[in-house]
C-alpha cells in the first residue's frame, strides 16, 4: 500500500513539519493526537509518480558512490548530489523505498519532481543575476 505525503501544522509550534507518509489520513491524526494536545491540520500533498534516477541525471545531479571502506553499514551504496549555488547542495536518496530529494541544512524535504524543477530554476536564476552583478563590477 502506497503511503500518502502529508504536511502537519501544529498550532502554536510556529513552525510547519513536512516529509511524513502515513497509510492513511486517519493514521496520520491518531500520530497527531498522540504527541499534541493542541489543533492541529493536516494537508495532503499531491501524489505525482515518483521520481526516477535518469530524471535526476536529466537535471545534471551527479551519482555519488560510497564504497564500504567508507560507509557506516559495510556496503557500497550511491546518492544524487547538486549544488544549486555555492555551499547549498540538493541531495537525493532511496527513503522507504522512493527515490527523495532533501536538503539537509536548512532541512526540507521535495518529493514531487515538477517541485525539483522549480527550486533548481530558481536558484539557476539566483546564479545567473550574481554572475550578471559580478560582470557588470569587472568592466565598470
Amino acid at each position: 500500500m502506497k503511503k500518502i505525503p502529508c504536511k502537519l501544522i501544529l498550532h502554536g509550534s510556529f513552525k510547519e513539519h513536512g516529509g511524513f507518509k502515513f497509510p492513511s489520513i486517519t493514521e496520520a491524526k491518531k500520530y497527531v493526537q498522540e504527541c499534541w494536545d493542541r489543533p492541529y491540520t493536516i494537508i495532503k500533498l499531491n501524489q505525482n509518480k515518483d521520481m526516477t534516477e535518469q530524471e535526476l541525471m536529466d537535471l545534471d545531479f551527479e551519482k555519488v558512490w560510497v564504497m564500504r571502506e567508507e560507509s557506516d553499514n559495510r556496503n557500497d551504496f550511491y546518492y544524487f548530489r547538486k549544488e544549486l549555488i555555492e555551499d547549498f547542495t540538493i541531495e537525493a536518496d532511496y527513503i522507504e523505498g522512493e527515490l527523495t530529494a532533501f536538503v539537509v541544512e536548512p532541512s526540507f524535504i521535495v518529493w514531487n519532481l515538477q517541485h525539483l524543477k522549480e527550486l533548481i530554476d530558481v536558484f539557476s536564476k539566483i546564479k545567473n543575476a550574481k554572475r550578471e552583478v559580478s560582470v557588470s563590477k569587472e568592466n565598470g
